[in-house]
């Protein structure tokens, strides 16, 4: 059997497990996976399982979204075992924003005497959640802000990466105000739904 059903990230890639109902024999086996959908979600073409295994992880990789409704099927098979299928919804990642290492998502509040805070963001895969999965290659993420004066504020790097195999970015640095007002920040990149942050009020000190 398989353990792990939640949605994968496309552009994504997560552990999933094979369980065996008895220990595996002396000698191990060879645990043979096919995917349904080899353009929407990649697995390995075989996985090495040693002796006195209960269970062996494998990686899968979201490619593209699935269609609602129809999930891309992993089929495990191995000589003495019964077959084992897990249907896998591959979906739109999207991100949430880190303030820094604390804490999540953005001061709603700030003065035209705050001091900067760093920015960065993490892969947030709809139905599996914040960083459960990780980028198959490095991915830029760009920042926007939309500014009631514009130019209230500047982020510096305008845009910060997330490494391959590492489910949070770079900083970047979210500067003081420059005046007072409003203002929100959006990320985004290729293949991901952007995020848009909560309203920022900028209030005198």
């Amino acid at each position: 059997s398989f353990f792990g059903t939640f949605p994968l990230g496309a552009g994504l890639h997560r552990d999933f497990f094979v369980i065996f109902s008895d220990p595996v024999p002396a000698g191990g086996i060879t645990v043979n996976l096919a995917s349904s959908a080899p353009t929407k979600l990649a697995v390995p073409g075989s996985i090495s399982v040693l002796a006195g295994s209960t269970q062996v992880a494998f990686p899968a990789s979201g490619l593209s979204p699935t269609a609602p409704g129809s999930p891309a099927r992993i089929t495990a098979t191995a000589t003495g075992w019964a077959s084992s299928t897990l249907d896998l919804d591959v979906v739109t990642p999207t991100f949430r924003f880190v303030h820094s290492d604390c804490c999540f998502d953005l001061p709603t509040s700030r003065t035209t005497l705050s001091a900067p805070h760093a920015l960065a963001v993490g892969t947030n895969t709809p139905g599996c959640g914040f960083e459960c999965d990780s980028p198959n290659a490095d991915i830029t993420v760009s920042f926007a802000v939309t500014g009631t004066p514009a130019g209230i504020v500047t982020i510096t790097p305008a845009s910060v990466t997330l490494h391959q195999n590492r489910p949070r970015s770079d900083d970047a640095s979210v500067g003081t105000p420059t005046t007072t007002g409003t203002y929100t920040i959006t990320a985004s990149a290729t293949g991901f739904d952007s995020l848009t942050s909560s309203t920022v009020t900028v209030t005198p000190p």
